[in-house]
């Protein structure tokens, strides 16, 4: 296939590895694509904010994605079978960042709260469930969700030091918003994206 030099990040496969999943700015306004690796073809699933994140349910079988809505973003989630819609499941401003937890039964993303702070919210992919789970006050320039532990259902977050500048760190932090601790410092620039182990420990 032809996918445009433009490409997105991150990349997921299909389950059976037949179906590439990826986003795409070749006709200038960017798309979540889904490519069939057998013969090439590129089919646009929707439009996206390539500059945000995607991510795909542990199954396979859902994909949630950050799409523009007029100057604002918000989560939306998508099955995968023919044609379903996607669901909206974020009504803040600037939605960004979703990712599923390590059993597919939540989404964890960032954004900001009445007061132009950044958060963590969490919701189930048919938007039941939604919960806001930080309450920081300080609009730092990254909260970043990784997904969430089992079997202790902790969310694994990256944010700024609030102590050492240009330092991202690694914290944890219950569903219900209490046990904040901090995990570890990310030493390398490339750690703002670690990822949890497919069985949640």
């Amino acid at each position: 296939g032809n996918p445009s030099s433009r490409l997105g990040y991150p990349m997921h496969f299909s389950p059976d590895g037949n179906i590439l999943f990826f986003t795409d700015n070749n006709l200038g306004d960017p798309n979540l694509v889904m490519m069939d690796i057998d013969s090439g073809e590129v089919s646009v699933i929707s439009s996206i904010h390539t500059g945000l994140w995607f991510d795909m349910h542990p199954l396979g079988d859902t994909l949630v994605f950050v799409k523009n809505i007029g100057n604002n973003t918000a989560i939306y989630s998508l099955p995968l079978d023919s044609g379903a819609s996607p669901i909206r499941l974020s009504y803040e401003t600037n939605s960004s960042n979703p990712v599923f937890s390590s059993d597919g039964s939540l989404v964890i993303y960032t954004a900001r709260d009445q007061f132009g702070s950044k958060n963590l919210y969490s919701v189930r992919t048919d938007g039941t469930n939604y919960k806001k789970v930080t309450t920081f006050n300080d609009p730092a320039d990254a909260v970043v969700p990784v997904g969430i532990t089992l079997p202790e259902s902790n969310i694994l977050y990256v944010m700024p030091s609030q102590i050492t500048k240009n330092q991202l760190e690694i914290w944890s932090i219950s569903l219900d918003g209490s046990n904040d601790q901090f995990l570890t410092v990310c030493a390398l620039e490339a750690d703002d994206r670690p990822t949890i182990s497919p069985n949640g420990r």
